[in-house]
């Protein structure tokens, strides 16, 4: 699972809870051009992403993931403090498949990761 958290805090707490659930995390850099390189090489299933980078940096990433083609099929989970609809609509768009809101429940964390991961394999 490739993560890019601009918190540190956030990001220490949240590569430990999926290890300890038992998932190998990649940390990806924020860098858009970079990003999609760094997913590819390492082969990462799903991506947790931080929707709150600055300059809107997190976006432009999810869109470059979704047009490269190897990284085009990744499912993204987008993170973030707050959803306006503005976020919501514009994350879908550049292809954000769910949601999750910080500070988060660890079980939904849990439950949504194993789901974006699910999906990305198959029934």
């Amino acid at each position: 699972m490739g993560v890019l958290l601009g918190d540190p805090v956030l990001r220490a707490v949240t590569v430990r809870r999926l290890e300890l659930l038992g998932y190998t995390v990649t940390p990806l850099p924020d860098d858009p051009a970079a990003a999609p390189v760094v997913a590819a090489d390492a082969a990462v299933d799903g991506v947790l992403i931080d929707l709150d980078l600055p300059d809107g940096a997190g976006l432009r990433i999810v869109e470059r993931l979704a047009s490269e083609d190897a990284t085009a099929g990744l499912p993204v989970l987008g993170l973030a403090a707050d959803t306006p609809q503005g976020l919501v609509e514009e994350a879908y768009a550049a292809g954000v498949a769910d949601f999750l809101i910080h500070p988060y429940d660890p079980l939904v964390l849990e439950s949504k990761v194993a789901r974006l991961l699910k999906s990305a394999i198959g029934p």
